[in-house]
């Protein structure tokens, strides 16, 4: 029990930065609020220019609505360079990838390789 109490401390202090308090250990309504300031913060730095000076706060940010995502999609992560240019072209990477993956299976010349048949058996 020690043990998981610690690991919960240590993630909250690791994952809240500036934004926690020691009083948040003994109390969730406290440890909930800190990540709910933390992801407000980090939203409003992502919603301004991405710059060296508009570093993130802390490490939650709001996933939800959807909005909130794409902001952090945008200005943080990319899987790639090409999902990157997409992006920026205004192509959904998503759509265009569910798009070609129903080509592929209609078109005459490709076949799925044969299952091997020890995985064939497992399943």
């Amino acid at each position: 029990m020690q043990l998981a109490k610690q690991t919960k401390d240590r993630l909250v202090r690791e994952h809240l930065g500036d934004f926690y308090r020691p009083e948040m250990a003994h109390d969730f309504e406290l440890v909930f609020e800190g990540f709910r300031s933390a992801a407000t913060e980090n939203n409003r730095v992502l919603s301004h220019k991405a710059s060296a000076q508009n570093m993130l706060v802390a490490r939650p940010v709001f996933m939800a609505p959807a909005e909130n995502y794409h902001l952090v999609l945008k200005s943080v992560y990319y899987p790639n360079k090409l999902t990157k240019l997409l992006y920026k072209m205004g192509v959904d990477a998503e759509d265009l990838n569910d798009r070609v993956s129903m080509l592929l299976p209609s078109m005459p010349e490709f076949s799925w390789p044969a299952m091997p048949e020890r995985l064939r058996a497992a399943l």
